[in-house]
This record gives C-alpha cells, sequence and structure tokens, in this order.
C-alpha cells in the first residue's frame, strides 16, 4: 500500500509502498483459513478432503478407483478406503469372516471351509443280489449296510435321525432297516473353526420276502413272481431273473457274475441344467426299453413333483422341465427309475 499527498500547488508525492497483512483465523488448524475452510471448527473437513468410491454403500471406499476432493462426501463416495470388495456390502474391514470366505479384508482366511464328505457303503454280506451297495432285499442278502463318512479336516460328524440307524454322531454307522423304502441320509462334517458340508446318500429297500411262506423269497422269473427257496436263488439270478416281486421298483443293478448269454444293455443318460438354478430346469434322459419314472423329491424322501412316468423305447432321448421358483430354496433330488437302475441327481435351487 502507499500514500499520495497533494499541495496547494498541486504538486503530489507518493509515499513508500508499505506491505500489509490481513490475518484470517484457522480455528481448527487444518491448513484452511476461515474463508476457505467449509467447516472451521472441525479439521477433518475442509475443501482438500479425499473421497473414495464407495459403489456397495458400506462406508468402505475402493482405494484403486478414482477419488475425488470436497468439503462433504458427494453420493456414492465414502472417506474411509479399505474395501476389498466394493461389489459386497458384506464384505469390509469391519465384517466378520465366513466358512471359507475372508470378509475382512485382512488377506487371511479365519474360517476354513469344510470340505463335502465322501460316503462308502459296505453291505453285511457279500452275497450277490444283483444290485449296488446302496440297495439291500428284505429276506435275502445283506441285510444292513456299514456307511463310512469321510473328509479331509472334519473333527465330527453327524448323520441325519433314522430309526434304523444304530448312531447318529459317528463317521461309520450301520443302517438296518426293518420296512422297504426309500431311504436318504444326509451326513454332516463339520471342522474345529464350526464350518460345516453334507452330503446324502440314498439307500433302496427292497421287500423279497415271501407272502404265502416267510421262509421263501420272491423272484421275478420272465414276468412271474414266484416265491423259492434261498437256496435256489443264486442259480435264478444267474438266469437273468431279478430279486422281489415283477411289480416291484427296479433296484439299482450291481456288476452280474459273468455269463455267457449275458445280455448289454446301453448305460442310462441322465442330465440336469442349469444347476444351480434360479427357475427352471431340464432334465434329459436317454432310457432303455421298458418302464421308466422321473421324481422330484426333498431331503426327507417326501416327493414334491412326478414329472413323467411311462414306458420308453430302447435309447428314446427325453425332456422335461421342472420349474423351481415357486419352491424354497435348498437341495433336491431328481430320481430316475428305469428297468435297469436308479439314478439320482443333487438339484441346487437358488432364487
Amino acid at each position: 500500500m502507499t500514500a499520495k499527498a497533494t499541495d496547494n500547488q498541486g504538486l503530489t508525492t507518493t509515499s513508500a509502498a508499505v506491505a500489509l497483512t490481513v490475518a484470517v483465523p484457522d480455528a481448527d488448524n487444518d491448513g484452511y483459513p476461515a474463508d476457505q475452510d467449509c467447516d472451521d471448527n472441525n479439521a477433518a473437513v475442509h475443501p482438500g478432503t479425499v473421497f473414495y468410491a464407495d459403489a456397495d454403500g458400506d462406508g468402505f471406499g475402493n482405494a484403486v478407483a478414482p477419488t475425488v476432493t470436497a468439503c462433504l462426501a458427494p453420493a456414492g463416495y465414502s472417506a474411509q478406503a479399505g474395501d476389498c470388495n466394493d461389489q459386497n456390502a458384506a464384505i469390509n474391514p469391519t465384517a466378520k469372516d465366513v466358512c471359507g470366505e475372508d470378509r475382512n479384508c485382512d488377506g487371511k482366511l479365519d474360517l476354513p471351509a469344510q470340505a463335502a464328505p465322501t460316503v462308502a457303503a459296505q453291505p453285511s454280506s457279500t452275497e450277490y443280489t444283483g444290485a449296488d451297495a446302496y440297495t439291500l432285499y428284505l429276506g435275502y442278502g445283506p441285510q444292513s449296510i456299514r456307511l463310512t463318512a469321510s473328509a479331509s479336516v472334519a473333527a465330527t460328524f453327524t448323520w441325519s435321525a433314522n430309526l434304523a440307524l444304530n448312531a447318529t454322531s459317528r463317521a461309520s454307522v450301520v443302517f438296518a432297516p426293518t420296512q422297504p423304502g426309500s431311504y436318504p441320509l444326509t451326513v454332516t462334517a463339520r471342522n474345529e473353526a464350526g464350518c460345516t458340508a453334507s452330503t446324502t446318500v440314498t439307500i433302496t429297500v427292497l421287500d423279497a420276502r415271501g407272502i404265502k411262506n416267510t421262509d421263501k423269497v420272491l423272484v421275478c422269473h420272465e414276468g412271474n413272481t414266484l416265491e423259492i427257496a434261498s437256496q435256489a436263488v443264486p442259480a435264478h439270478l444267474s438266469h437273468g431273473d431279478k430279486l422281489g416281486g415283477c411289480g416291484s421298483v427296479a433296484a439299482r443293478p450291481a456288476t452280474a457274475p459273468t455269463r455267457t448269454s449275458a445280455i448289454q444293455h446301453a448305460a442310462v443318460e441322465f442330465t440336469t441344467a442349469p444347476n444351480p438354478t434360479q427357475g427352471l430346469t431340464s432334465v434329459e434322459a436317454t432310457l432303455p426299453q421298458g418302464n421308466y419314472s422321473l421324481a422330484v423329491y426333498d431331503l426327507k424322501g417326501s416327493l414334491v413333483k412326478l414329472l413323467s412316468t411311462g414306458q420308453a423305447t430302447d435309447r428314446q432321448h427325453l425332456r422335461f422341465e421342472w420349474n423351481a421358483q415357486d419352491y424354497a430354496n435348498g437341495i433336491y433330488l431328481i430320481r430316475l427309475v428305469t428297468s435297469q437302475e436308479v439314478q439320482t441327481k443333487r438339484l441346487v435351487v437358488q432364487h
């Protein structure tokens, strides 16, 4: 600033420049004076505040995404960084880990996932019945099955309750049914972190006990049901007869003893897609000649939906659809019964 003086003769003179400083207070000491600061009582609020894109709105932004500077957070931004998944609000530095997933962004897996158990089936005897290890015939052959579950890092195993099981809280249990039926049995493996995974196996129990004489055995011989002595059963099976009455549900076949007259059957082809599904699922099957049925069951073994039943020609290809939109999330069993075998596939419904 300078001063200018003028005398009565009109002559002027100008003083030397003098510097003046006007001090504007900075109450919060954030480096921004009050006339520039958006809140001079809060050092954390000023025009240079950095905000991070927060797409999932969990209060933590993405540090590698473009930032903005402003007094207040624009919509979709947060003053805190550190989010390792900005598309999922359940994942941020304050979240708790869940089984098999790092959700607190510390790069560590606090709760390791538990692998689903595998189940080995061992019938109580090796007597040939024409069925696989998961099928029993009441009145002939093995009358129980030992089921042994195994899974890496599992600390405990728990089986679904069933009166035919001798235990429910061990890896190896014995299933000894007294009534025919289809029995889904679920075993759950749990690790030290408390994480679980489950597997369901289905035991098919068919009745081969004699009707007129309980010490006899039922076999289906060329479309006729016979009651024969148990000693005669192996000879009938070796000639292609089946255990049980001719109207009983077909069992899942085992590898039969070698016979020069054995009839070779094409494998049953059976697929479901998509799996998991949010709604409509297609089930496709290439069937052998004979009767078949296709149905949906829940894990308790209760019928949910009968998709189709009828008689197929050899290698007939059929396609069915099931709309799971109106059914609860969970695991369902798609069961195909043919003249050769019973196949079951797990279908996951996730809306």
